[in-house]
């Protein structure tokens, strides 16, 4: 049944149209919604670049990713 129906003139770009419109309301709403995690993500980046030199320091900016999620 599905492959008779993406076989059909138009489906398949019908569909890649409506996967690009999916992703891109997902980013939308991640942008809109997500403020304080992209924040944490920004300072723990922000800690990765500053302790790349210092091993004692690395673990710090690893928890700081973590702890986002």
């Amino acid at each position: 049944m599905a492959k008779a129906f993406l076989s059909r003139p138009g489906v398949v770009a019908h569909f890649e149209q409506l996967r690009l419109f999916f992703e891109s309301s997902l980013v939308r709403h991640a942008s809109k919604h997500a403020t304080t995690q992209i924040e944490h993500l920004n300072k723990a980046l922000e800690l990765n670049s500053q302790s790349l030199d210092d091993n004692d320091l690395l673990y710090v900016p690893m928890l700081s990713f973590i702890s986002c999620w």
